[in-house]
């Protein structure tokens, strides 16, 4: 059995450890403080070195809790994972309200560090957007499509 610095000498990969739920808070809240800055409307408007700086901000209060030391590309997709969980879960609460009501709820109420992250997202994330028609073919300005065969 190979020892940790036989491992990384011979270019295999350590297992990461998983985030703690003390670390998953922090990133939670630290991405919902600057939601807009980074995701949001005004978003367009800061500029990548302000993006990075406050996803570096993000990363140093998770490494302060001491539990594993995480890059900000493993703390961004751990945020798009938390995300893509909570779009499934309303989705799904979503349907069961539409559904006929016969018998107890399939799911168990969410934690408030999952209501946090369902915080941000838009409806539109989950039904879709509604004003456009997407079974039709695509309409052009002269209502012919200009392919050159």
């Amino acid at each position: 059995m190979d020892t940790p610095g036989q491992a990384q000498e011979k270019g295999e990969r350590k297992p990461k450890l998983k985030f703690s739920e003390q670390e998953l808070e922090v990133l939670t809240e630290g991405v919902v403080r600057s939601h807009d800055r980074l995701f949001g409307k005004s978003s367009l408007q800061v500029p990548e070195s302000e993006k990075r700086r406050l996803w570096a901000d993000i990363q140093s209060n998770i490494c302060a809790i001491g539990v594993a030391q995480s890059s900000i590309e493993e703390i961004k997709k751990r945020w798009y994972d938390l995300r893509s969980r909570a779009k499934e879960r309303v989705a799904r609460r979503l349907a069961e309200a539409r559904g006929t009501g016969d018998g107890p709820p399939t799911e168990a109420p969410s934690t408030p560090l999952e209501d946090l992250v369902e915080s941000t997202l838009l409806p539109e994330a989950v039904t879709g957007v509604t004003e456009i028609d997407t079974s039709g073919p695509p309409s052009t300005s002269q209502g012919k499509c200009n392919i050159d065969l």
